[in-house]
Formats: C-alpha cells, sequence, structure tokens
C-alpha cells in the first residue's frame, strides 16, 4: 500500500486527527481493521502485490522451484504463475501439470 487510494486519501484528509471527533476515531477504526485483515491474509502466505488493483500473488513450488502464482481482481480463478523476480509482466500460462 505504498500509495492511498484517492478517495481515501479525500476522507483522511477531512478528518481531524484530535482522537477525539467522532470521524476520526472511525478513521482509525476502519484503518486498524484493515490492517488487521490485510495481516491475517498474509499471515495465509499470501503476498498482497497492490491493494487497489487486487494483485495478489502465492507462493507455489514448479518443476522443483518456488514460483509465485498470480491472481488479478477480475480473474474467476488462477490461471498464471511467473518467476520471483519477473512480477506480474513475465505472467506465464498454467499448463497440464500444474495441478
Amino acid at each position: 500500500m505504498r500509495e492511498m487510494n484517492p478517495e481515501i486519501q479525500k476522507v483522511r484528509d477531512r478528518v481531524p486527527f484530535d482522537g477525539f471527533s467522532p470521524m476520526g476515531v472511525l478513521y482509525i477504526e476502519a484503518v486498524t481493521h484493515l490492517m488487521y485483515l490485510l495481516q491475517q491474509v498474509k499471515d495465509m502466505g499470501v503476498h498482497v502485490k497492490d491493494v487497489d488493483k487486487g494483485l495478489c500473488d502465492f507462493p507455489y513450488m514448479r518443476n522443483g522451484r518456488v514460483v509465485y502464482l498470480c491472481w488479478h481482481l477480475g480473474e474467476d480463478s488462477i490461471t498464471t504463475w511467473h518467476d520471483i523476480e519477473a512480477g506480474f509482466g513475465g505472467r506465464e500460462p498454467l499448463d497440464g501439470t500444474d495441478r
């Protein structure tokens, strides 16, 4: 989450952070809950690469080496993989040996 979603940024910019305003408290609670959920996803072994795009990688053993299975928001299932160094641009389709 290097860059904050522009809509979240707009809300954050309007919220007073004095610790006492209702909006400030709601914002802090929401961010805390979001961080908790992201940690749960991470604890499952999922690498969240881009929250806004819904891009996730999953470590996977393929032909004796660790690669990432790759999923992007809007895809019905995981159908691609890539070398750890290659990233999203290096995605390759899974084949019959990947079961």
